[in-house]
C-alpha cells in the first residue's frame, strides 16, 4: 500500500512540474509578475521545511491573495490584474502546496515507523510485501527494504516449522487476518532469516480496510529469543526453589524506615514441611504475625540486609512458639530487589544434638586417654626395668653361664684322657655326645647374645658397594668347591654396613651349610626401585617344603633333628629381626628339590626409627624365651 502511495505522490509531482512549465510559457506570452514567482514559491517551500500543516496552508493562502492584488504591467504598458494569469498562478501554488504536504506526511510516517523497535511489514491480498520498516529488515537479516518489497513473505520468512518440516500457507495463523478479517496474536511463532537460521517470534497480524473492504494486512513481530531464555532460566530456578530441601520464605519491607513493616510474599513447599505452618494462607501477614516470638535483634538484622544489600548468616537460632516445638535453625539472609528479603533456613536440631554427643564422647575419650597414658607411663617404666634385667640376663647367659660349660667340657675331656683304655666304646660315645651338647649350648648362648644386641649399636650410614660386600663375605664362608655368582649390577647404596653384612652373611652361610652337595651354586642379585633395594640369595640345594616357610624364621626352630646339626635355630630369626628393624621384609620361595630363594627388601636410606634402641622390641621375644 505504501508502495502505491509512493508512486501516486511521484506522479502528482511530475504533473505539478508540467503545470508549472506551462504556466511559465503562458507567462512568457502574457507576462506575469516574475517577482511574485520568485518570492512566493520559495516561501511555500520554506514553510514546508517547518513540517507544519498550518504554515503550509497560511503561506499558500497569502501567496494567492497577493498574486490577485498586486498589479502587473502588460506589454502594452497598461496596468492589469491579469485574471487569467492569476488563475494559473493560483493553481500552480495550490498544486505545489499539496505535493509538499503529501511529501511531508509520507516522510513523517516513514520516520516514525523506522524509529520503532518492533518489526513491521505490510501485505497485499496476494501476500506480497508492500512495506517494511528498518527493524524488520534488520531482524530478518536483509540489507535493504528493496530485498523484501514485492516478495511473498510466507515463502520468504515463514516457509518451515521449527523442526524443518514445511509450513503450508493455509495453516499460517498470520494469514487469518485475510481469511477472517480480525486481528491475530501468536506468541510461539518461528520466523526464518536470510541466512537460513530461525528465531522464536511473537507476532500480531491485523487487516487493513478501505471502504469496508480488506485490502491487505499489517504484521508486527518481535524477536523473543532473550525472553525465552529468561523464561527458561526462571522456570529452572522456580523448579529448584520448589524442590529445594531447605526452607525459603520471602518478605518485603514496605517502609524502609520501619523494620517491622516486613510482610510475607512467598514461601516454598519445604518451608511448610519443615515448620508445619500453612504459609500459603499467611501471605501478606507481617513477619511478627508469622513468627511472633522472633527476637528484636534478628528483625533489625533482616532490615540491615534489605537496606545494605549485603547477605548475612545466623548459624544457630533457637525458636519456639505455641505452634512450633523448640528447634535450632540455621538462617541465611540475602537481599532481593524491591526491598525484599530472602530467608533460607534448615533445621539443625539433630546435628546440634549429635555435636553435643560427640563433644561428650570426646571428653570421655580424652579422660580415658589420659588415664591410659598414665597407665602406659607406669607400664613403660616397668618395661624399662624389665629390659634392663633382660639385658643383664643376656650378658649373664653369655658370660657367666659359659664358665660352668667350659668347666664341664674340660672335665669330660680329662675323664676321657685319664681313663684311657679303661673306657669302653659306649662310655666314650656318651662323653662325645656330652661334649657336643656343651658346644651346642655354647653356640646357643653366643646366638642369644647376638640376637639381643640387634639395634643397640648404631652407626651412621655410609656408601656401601654391595657387590664388593658379597665378594668379601664369599671369601670367608664359601668353600672352594662351591660357586658363588655376584650379579654385576649389584648397586652401591647409602646404608649401615654391619647390619646388611650380617644379613647377607647368614643367608649365604645357610645356603652353603644346608646344601646337599659339596659343589653347590649360590647366586646373589638385587633390583633397585626408588628408595628400596630387593636382594635375592638363591641356591640349588634340596629346597624347603612350603609348610615350613614361616616356621624357619621363628627362634630356635630348625628343620633337622637337633642332634644332627650344629645349628641353633637363631640365624634366620636374627636375619628377620635385622630386616624388620630397618623397615624391610623377608620371605622365602622354595619347594622340595627346587632349591631356595631368600628375598628381602632393604631401604636405601635408613629410616629414623632404626636409630632408636631396640629394647622395646626385644622385651617380648626374650621374655617368652625366659619363660
Amino acid at each position: 500500500m505504501y508502495h502505491r502511495r509512493f508512486w501516486t505522490s511521484r506522479f502528482a509531482a511530475i504533473l505539478t512540474c508540467l503545470i508549472l512549465a506551462g504556466t511559465f510559457v503562458i507567462d512568457f506570452i502574457i507576462p506575469l509578475g516574475m517577482i511574485e514567482w520568485a518570492l512566493f514559491i520559495p516561501a511555500i517551500l520554506v514553510s514546508a521545511s517547518w513540517h507544519g500543516k498550518k504554515s503550509i496552508v497560511a503561506t499558500t493562502i497569502a501567496a494567492c491573495v497577493l498574486m490577485w492584488l498586486i498589479p502587473v504591467i502588460n506589454p502594452a504598458g497598461d496596468v492589469t490584474t491579469g485574471l487569467v494569469n492569476r488563475g494559473w498562478g493560483t493553481l500552480v501554488l495550490v498544486a505545489v502546496a499539496a505535493v509538499t504536504w503529501q511529501w511531508l506526511i509520507e516522510k513523517h510516517y516513514r520516520l516514525l515507523l523506522d524509529s520503532t523497535a518492533e518489526a513491521i511489514y505490510a501485505l497485499d491480498l496476494r501476500g506480497h510485501c508492500t512495506f517494511a520498516n528498518t527493524s524488520c529488515v534488520r531482524l530478518l537479516g536483509y540489507s535493504s527494504v528493496e530485498d523484501l518489497l514485492g516478495k511473498h513473505m510466507h515463502n520468504l520468512i515463514h516457509h518451515s516449522k521449527v523442526d524443518g518440516s514445511p509450513h503450508p500457507v493455509h495453516e499460517c495463523r498470520i494469514y487469518q487476518a485475510f481469511l477472517e478479517g480480525k486481528g491475530t496474536h501468536i506468541d510461539d511463532e518461528v520466523l526464518w532469516r536470510s541466512d537460513g537460521t530461525c528465531f522464536p517470534a511473537e507476532c500480531w497480524s491485523y487487516p487493513i480496510f478501505r471502504n469496508g473492504q480488506i485490502v491487505g494486512s499489517v504484521v508486527t513481530f518481535l524477536d523473543i529469543t532473550e525472553r525465552r531464555q529468561a523464561e527458561a532460566t526462571i522456570r529452572r530456578y522456580s523448579d529448584v526453589v520448589k524442590h529445594f530441601p531447605i526452607g525459603l520464605v520471602v518478605f518485603r519491607m514496605f517502609n524502609p524506615d520501619d523494620p517491622y513493616s516486613f510482610r510475607l510474599i512467598e514461601a516454598n513447599p519445604a518451608a511448610c514441611r519443615l515448620t508445619g505452618l500453612p504459609f500459603t494462607e499467611m501471605i501478606g501477614q507481617k513477619m511478627l504475625e508469622v513468627f511472633p516470638e522472633t527476637d528484636q535483634w534478628l528483625v533489625q538484622r533482616c532490615a540491615e540486609v534489605a537496606r545494605s544489600g549485603k547477605p548475612a548468616v545466623v548459624p544457630e537460632y533457637f525458636y519456639q512458639d505455641n505452634r512450633m516445638a523448640a528447634a535450632c535453625w540455621s538462617l541465611h539472609l540475602f537481599p532481593l530487589p524491591d526491598q525484599c528479603l530472602g530467608v533460607a533456613f534448615d533445621d539443625v536440631t539433630e546435628r546440634k544434638q549429635r555435636e553435643q554427643e560427640i563433644r561428650k564422647l570426646n571428653e570421655e575419650l580424652e579422660q580415658r586417654v589420659a588415664e591410659r597414658t598414665a597407665a602406659l607411663g607406669e607400664r613403660n617404666k616397668e618395661l624399662v626395668r624389665l629390659n634392663e634385667e633382660l639385658k643383664q640376663f643376656a650378658y649373664v647367659a653369655s658370660h657367666d653361664l659359659k664358665s660352668p660349660l667350659r668347666a664341664i667340657d674340660n672335665l669330660a675331656q680329662w675323664i676321657e684322657e685319664d681313663a684311657g683304655e679303661a673306657l669302653n666304646e659306649g662310655a666314650r660315645r656318651h662323653l662325645r655326645t656330652m661334649r657336643d651338647r656343651i658346644q651346642r649350648m655354647d653356640s646357643l648362648l653366643d646366638g642369644l647374645l647376638e640376637y639381643s644386641r640387634v639395634g643397640r649399636n648404631q652407626v651412621p650410614p655410609e656408601q656401601v658397594d654391595t657387590r664388593q660386600l658379597v665378594l668379601d663375605i664369599a671369601s670367608l664362608v664359601v668353600p672352594e668347591t662351591f660357586t658363588l655368582h655376584a650379579a654385576p649390577d649389584l648397586p652401591t647404596i647409602c646404608t649401615q654396613r654391619m647390619p646388611l653384612q650380617q644379613v647377607l652373611l647368614n643367608l649365604i652361610a645357610n645356603a652353603v651349610k644346608h646344601h646337599d652337595r659339596p659343589d653347590g651354586e649360590v647366586t646373589v642379585s638385587a633390583t633397585l626401585s626408588e628408595k628400596i633395594v630387593e636382594f635375592s640369595v638363591t641356591d640349588n640345594g634340596p629346597g624347603i617344603a612350603p609348610e615350613h616357610h614361616e616356621r624357619i624364621f621363628v627362634m630356635f626352630q630348625t628343620l633337622k633333628p637337633k642332634g644332627s646339626t650344629s645349628g641353633t635355630g637363631i640365624g634366620l630369626a636374627l636375619v628377620k629381626k635385622i630386616v624388620d628393624q630397618h623397615g624391610g621384609q623377608i620371605w622365602v620361595e622354595s619347594g622340595i628339590g627346587k632349591g631356595s630363594r631368600f628375598r628381602f627388601t632393604w631401604p636405601v636410606e635408613v629410616p629414623e626409627r632404626t636409630s632408636r634402641l631396640a629394647n622395646d622390641s626385644f622385651a617380648e621375644p626374650l621374655s617368652e624365651l625366659i619363660s
